[in-house]
């Protein structure tokens, strides 16, 4: 299956309150889903939470590249049309999903 439809077929069946993405050779940091969760525990009005990213290469080094984003002031229609958010730092809720 292509990568869309494993990623949709996931979310799908996913059961929980936050939907997260994670490909077969991303790493987090230990802490991101404390961290992420709680945000959206803390902020009810958070529909998503993402972090900055640290590129890696297939020997899991860093070449130093970090994607870091300012998004405050952003409309929603903004971040969506210049895909300006690293996909696996993404914790989201269900409920913006079902919406």
């Amino acid at each position: 299956l292509p990568s869309f439809e494993i990623f949709n077929l996931g979310i799908t069946k996913a059961q929980g309150r936050y939907i997260t993405f994670v490909k077969i050779r991303d790493l987090w940091h230990p802490d991101k889903l404390n961290k992420q969760v709680f945000c959206l525990d803390h902020y009810p009005n958070l529909g998503l939470v993402h972090s900055w990213a640290i590129l890696i290469n297939h020997h899991q080094k860093s070449p130093g590249k970090i994607c870091q984003y300012n998004l405050s002031g952003w409309v929603e229609k903004e971040i969506l049309k210049r895909n300006q958010i690293n996909f696996s730092s993404v914790i989201l809720r269900r409920r913006c999903l079902d919406t």
